[in-house]
């Protein structure tokens, strides 16, 4: 059974043969993080101005854990060089060792519109989804991090490194995100402005993954596992 379509390249390189490799996708549920988005996008202006997020200004999303392999660094620097163009804030949702890193360096380089708030449980992250315009995920080192099924779930264009693992599936590049050669701080800088600075193409970008990420569920892998069982037991009903 395999996740992403890079997962079945790794099993059939050492033999697996397309005809018994079977499709268990890394899903989430998908109705939840929907039925979340629609519930909480009447809020979002508030959801922002509780966070002192001006209105009009566009937020860029980073959640997962804040270690070293998911280069939330590439992430600043490459923010410092657009946020004044954009008018963008950073929202940084998630705790571990390089905070401390992290927030250091924001502070020596004065950059603005820089949130870190810390751990956030299952909960309560629907909100920081509805409220995000992008979501990125700079990792050097990431196989299939559900957070972009997540972010999916609420229209948002992605952009990742081209070291997460579940790219080709979900991210579609100039379809509905962007893909980077992870560590190349100037094209994720470029990707983000581009993103930020034209509505329309956020807009574009959000429908697609919305459209792409309904196709990836759980009921496909049901149906993926009960195909394979079946060819364990062809005689049974």
């Amino acid at each position: 059974m395999c996740e992403c379509e890079k997962n079945a390249e790794f099993y059939q390189y050492y033999g697996a043969t397309p005809e018994n490799t079977y499709w268990n996708p890394a899903a989430v549920n998908n109705r939840f993080f929907q039925d979340q988005a629609e519930d909480l996008f009447p809020r979002k202006d508030q959801i922002k101005k509780n966070l002192n997020i001006s209105d009009n200004s566009p937020v860029i999303l980073f959640l997962g854990r804040l270690t070293p392999r998911k280069r939330v660094r590439d992430l600043l620097v490459a923010f410092r060089e657009i946020s004044d163009e954009t008018n963008a804030t950073l929202l940084i949702v998630g705790s571990g060792d390089e905070r401390d890193n992290l927030e250091r360096f924001v502070q020596e380089n004065n950059m603005a519109r820089v949130i870190f708030t810390g751990f956030k449980n299952q909960t309560e992250l629907p909100a920081y989804y509805t409220i995000a315009d992008v979501f990125v995920v700079p990792s050097q080192l990431d196989p299939s991090p559900r957070v972009i099924n997540e972010a999916m779930n609420y229209g948002l264009p992605i952009i990742v490194s081209n070291m997460v693992g579940s790219r080709g599936d979900l991210v579609q590049d100039e379809n509905n995100g962007f893909i980077f050669p992870v560590g190349d701080i100037g094209e994720l800088s470029r990707k983000l402005r581009q993103i930020l600075l034209n509505p329309n193409l956020r807009l574009k970008m959000g429908r697609a993954s919305r459209e792409i990420i309904d196709n990836w569920t759980y009921e496909t892998g049901i149906k993926e596992i009960l195909k394979a069982l079946s060819l364990l037991n062809p005689h049974s009903d």
